[in-house]
């Protein structure tokens, strides 16, 4: 494992561990607004907006994570069968898809940056101003770093079944799939 790849891991980690504290929030935020209306008649104001956000900006940061973990749903059925009868054919698909995957992220964040930069231009807010609102800028900024972790972690995955492709007789692959994690 090379250091950027340890240093990604932490940052994904990392993220990861911000997603999961929004998580908490959330959960707190949500049991405020039961107890406030249970024992008060009144509900928590913002609490609609604030879960609409944060369940965007929870994917968007634990993503990266869980795809480096192996913890990606995937249905793979059809793989395990054409790893048992070729593992070289497997590991050239698992590298084909997590080359797709690297794009397709690209292309989120190339598609996101115009949504950040209006939303920061022109103060763009989820919510009712009069009531409460959030701005939209800090969830498509999550969108565009946790899409770029998405990317490089595909790239990463990229180069490890390439690598075994490539090197096939060489040396026996090690366990994981294009999800990048132990296989269970």
């Amino acid at each position: 494992m090379s250091r950027f790849d340890r240093w990604f891991g932490m940052f994904s980690s990392l993220l990861n561990a911000a997603g999961t504290l929004l998580i908490a929030f959330i959960m707190v935020v949500i049991n405020l607004d039961i107890a406030g209306r249970a024992l008060f008649g009144r509900p928590l104001t913002g609490v609609t907006e604030m879960v609409i956000m944060s369940i965007a900006a929870i994917v968007f940061l634990q993503f990266s994570d869980t795809l480096r973990r192996g913890r990606v749903i995937q249905a793979d059925s059809l793989l395990r069968l054409i790893e048992r009868k070729s593992p070289r054919a497997y590991e050239a698909m698992q590298a084909v898809f997590c080359l797709v995957g690297a794009l397709a992220f690209a292309v989120i964040v190339h598609a996101t940056i115009p949504f950040l930069s209006r939303a920061l231009a022109s103060g763009d807010m989820y919510g009712n101003p009069a009531v409460f609102a959030l701005p939209k800028w800090p969830v498509r900024l999550i969108m565009i770093v946790g899409s770029v972790a998405m990317a490089v972690q595909f790239l990463l995955l990229f180069l490890r079944h390439g690598r075994r492709f490539l090197r096939w007789g060489e040396e026996v692959g090690e366990a994981g799939g294009a999800n990048g994690g132990e296989r269970q």
